[in-house]
């Protein structure tokens, strides 16, 4: 009976520390996405926050800003401002900055 039970703790372990290595795994992988995800805005090309400086930026400033005014009109076409936005953006060069939806 002793035997028995002490396999089942050994068991009971041995799955523990397999979770746990998964889950380290797992930890370690969000925290290098977290960390890319923070780190990879500073070298975009299209951020609106440096419209001062950049054309480029000034360009998609203009969509975001024209695609906000048109996204609080109750009446439009909202499939025809996310379209619209495309458009302007990737006229811009910016292509990334259109999120699919």
């Amino acid at each position: 009976m002793a035997g028995g039970v002490e396999r089942k703790r050994s068991l009971d372990a041995q799955r523990a520390s397999e979770g746990n290595d998964q889950m380290n795994k797992y930890a370690i992988m969000t925290a290098a996405l977290l960390v890319a995800g923070m780190i990879s805005p500073a070298f975009a090309d299209c951020d609106v926050h440096n419209a001062d400086e950049d054309k480029q930026a000034k360009c998609a400033e203009k969509c975001d800003d024209e695609y906000l005014a048109r996204k609080m009109n109750y009446g439009a076409n909202q499939s025809e401002v996310r379209a619209n936005k495309k458009a302007c953006d990737a006229a811009c060069g910016c292509p990334q900055n259109t999120k699919e939806q």
